[in-house]
């Protein structure tokens, strides 16, 4: 272990100002370090690592009282890493929420920039989009790029369900969280494809157990796409899902309809 950094050295390593360094010791997020008879720091591998630790976190977009947070967790490795887990998905929301301002803001723009014919600030339509005033400055409609997130499907059973679309389908579990009471947030989809997922939902009350497998009053309902319809096709099979027809190979894809635990028709299918 390497004890006798000196400021200087710390600075380089980190890529951290020397003043930001003294600040950070200021505000106790770093330990103040020992000095030498001439009164220069002495730093350790110690201070390194937790500088970076910092500087990652600050790259990341955590604010400093939630970094010291995240330190002290860190300083208590043993306990549960639920509560970081809590902060991350915390600034996962905050990022999320800024990336929708800017491109609400970007929509905005592109909206009203081809607007302006000269005129006085006082009148401008960007200064009044960029203040969130309550002007006539109206944008264009659907501007937000969006995508369908989640699609709610019915299940008797969570862990029921989690294991087929698992083992039969090959999907992951994306996340799973307690929302208590016997509720949990699953959602599952197809590997390397987090843009779109189910969301399994346990039926609760008979009207939502009678409609498990028929929210779709019977036609196909969800669509697998794959880019190997033949090595998918006899994956599936051997795994045990029922198809209810042999492939047809259609103008526009090669299709066969298939239906999982509860019912649900889907198509697999590689479009041409």
């Amino acid at each position: 272990m390497k004890n006798d950094y000196r400021i200087g050295d710390l600075a380089r390593a980190t890529d951290t100002a020397v003043e930001t360094i003294r600040y950070y010791e200021r505000i106790a997020l770093l330990p103040e370090p020992p000095r030498t008879e001439g009164n220069y720091r002495l730093y350790a591998d110690t201070h390194l690592h937790r500088l970076r630790f910092i500087r990652r976190a600050r790259a990341l977009g955590f604010h400093l009282d939630v970094i010291r947070d995240l330190l002290g967790m860190v300083d208590r490795p043993d306990q549960p890493c639920a509560s970081v887990d809590q902060l991350a998905r915390a600034q996962m929301a905050e990022v999320d929420a800024k990336i929708a301002d800017l491109t609400r803001l970007r929509a905005e723009l592109a909206h009203v920039a081809n607007q302006c014919h000269g005129g006085t600030v006082r009148e401008c339509r960007i200064v009044e989009a960029l203040s969130g005033g309550e002007g006539e400055t109206t944008p264009a409609p659907f501007a937000t790029p969006s995508h369908l997130g989640a699609l709610t499907l019915l299940v008797r059973d969570y862990d029921e369900a989690i294991g087929w679309y698992r083992d039969k389908l090959g999907f992951s579990l994306l996340e799973d969280t307690d929302l208590g009471g016997g509720k949990r947030w699953v959602r599952m989809g197809p590997q390397g494809d987090n843009a779109t997922c189910l969301l399994l939902a346990r039926a609760v009350g008979a009207e939502q157990q009678a409609a498990i497998g028929k929210q779709a009053g019977g036609r196909v309902f969800l669509f697998l796409h794959t880019d190997d319809f033949t090595r998918d096709h006899a994956a599936m099979r051997a795994a045990g899902v029922l198809f209810l027809e042999e492939p047809r190979h259609e103008s526009y894809a090669s299709v066969a309809v298939f239906q999982d635990l509860y019912g649900n028709k889907w198509d697999l299918l590689q479009r041409r």
